[in-house]
């Protein structure tokens, strides 16, 4: 799930699921949220995580 190059669309139809409201369905089923949050999420702890790393070098 973390293709962030990609559309929501496309990773579902890569995953072979012909309809993005089953997948977004089973995706918050099984992780709790739909694709969309999960890779706001993501992004959120991406952007965190590097922003630490760029923090740590400069000390």
């Amino acid at each position: 799930m973390e293709c962030i190059d990609k559309s929501i669309t496309d990773i579902c139809l890569d995953a072979g699921v012909e309809s993005q409201r089953t997948f977004n369905r089973v995706s918050r089923e099984r992780y709790k949220v739909t694709p969309r949050e999960y890779r706001n999420l993501y992004r959120e702890q991406y952007i965190s995580q590097t922003h630490d790393e760029i923090s740590g070098m400069e000390k």
